[in-house]
């Protein structure tokens, strides 16, 4: 279903991005970065592709869920710190870029 998902929303040819960042750029799923006088503040992420946000998170739930797998370790890592939903798009970054 993920994979239906992602070639409906970017199509076959992904020539229009220049390299998987700028893809994730598009899909709104880069980590945001906003610092101001040398502090790291809240870092949003854009709003992007909605629909294909929708297809990629339940694949980061269904990583997560592995027991030996880079992967859900970033998942399990993140979701420490940051909260399970945070880490869910967290890993639907690295996803995107092993799909470009």
């Amino acid at each position: 279903m993920t994979a239906w998902g992602w070639l409906a929303e970017m199509g076959f040819n992904l020539d229009q991005f220049a390299s998987a960042a700028h893809l994730a750029l598009w899909a709104g799923l880069c980590p945001g970065n906003f610092v101001s006088a040398g502090k790291r503040l809240s870092g949003k992420t854009r709003k992007g592709s909605a629909s294909l946000r929708r297809c990629l998170s339940p694949a980061g739930w269904a990583v997560s869920t592995k027991q030996e797998n880079y992967l859900a370790a970033f998942y399990r890592r993140v979701a420490a710190r940051r909260g399970a939903k945070r880490a869910i798009i967290a890993v639907a970054h690295p996803l995107l870029v092993i799909a470009y």
